[in-house]
């Protein structure tokens, strides 16, 4: 991680061949500010998201893909 510049980019990275910038300026979670998969699963290769009452599975492959499935919630509807 470098230090911001006078635009707010923190850090450079290629991704698939396209340059994406990290910038402190936008809100964590955009696309000009994205979040890393081992960020928000600590580590693990699958985490659950309730959205609209309704439970999902963000999984990990892996061949370093991400699938996600709607889930059974284990408590009710």
């Amino acid at each position: 991680m470098t230090a911001p510049s006078e635009d707010g980019i923190v850090e450079d990275t290629e991704i698939a061949g396209r340059r994406i910038s990290r910038c402190d300026v936008h809100p964590k979670g955009s696309m000009l500010n994205p979040v890393s998969f081992d960020e928000i699963s600590a580590g693990s290769t699958e985490i659950y998201i309730d959205f609209l009452d309704q439970l999902y599975r963000l999984s990990r492959t892996r061949l370093g893909k991400l699938i996600l499935t709607k889930a059974t919630n284990p408590f009710g509807p």
